[in-house]
């Protein structure tokens, strides 16, 4: 079964907290591979595309699991108000740099989550059994030394 760009907003919102109404200004491309990528002003508009178009917003896997984009986090995930994984400086630190992060207390449930940093959204990890794992691409990945 494919989603439907309502099934996204609403597991965005049962996720994450982030309601339908924060992307009321954005129109939504998917391409056949299960790419959804956002566009601002171009409501209306679409094209039958397999190329990068617009800001990546999520991906749909083969067995319709949505796994949101670090661009849609580091964007939206300010609005977050579930799903949300806080990091020390030294924790955030790591991530930047690719690491995964093992915690003591996650108040967020298994599943892709919202990693923070104080109020910034660092981007995407997968949360299961108290580690969360990093989904930052390989590409955004830095070492940090002043945060």
């Amino acid at each position: 079964m494919k989603k439907k760009m309502a099934d996204i907003f609403g597991y965005l919102e049962e996720r994450f907290g982030l309601e339908r109404k924060l992307f009321e200004h954005h129109s939504f491309l998917r391409t056949r591979k299960g790419r959804i990528f956002l566009f601002s002003g171009l409501h209306g508009f679409s094209m039958k595309t397999e190329v990068s178009a617009g800001l990546p917003f999520a991906r749909i896997s083969r067995s319709n699991v949505i796994k949101p984009s670090t661009a849609a986090i580091q964007l939206f995930g300010s609005q977050a108000t579930r799903g949300v994984v806080s990091l020390s400086r030294e924790q955030a630190a790591a991530f930047a740099s690719g690491a995964d992060i093992a915690l003591e207390h996650a108040k967020a449930t298994d599943g892709y989550v919202i990693v923070r940093y104080k109020q910034f959204s660092l981007g995407c990890g997968h949360l299961s059994e108290g580690v969360v794992k990093n989904m930052l691409p390989k590409g955004k990945r830095m070492r940090v030394e002043l945060i």
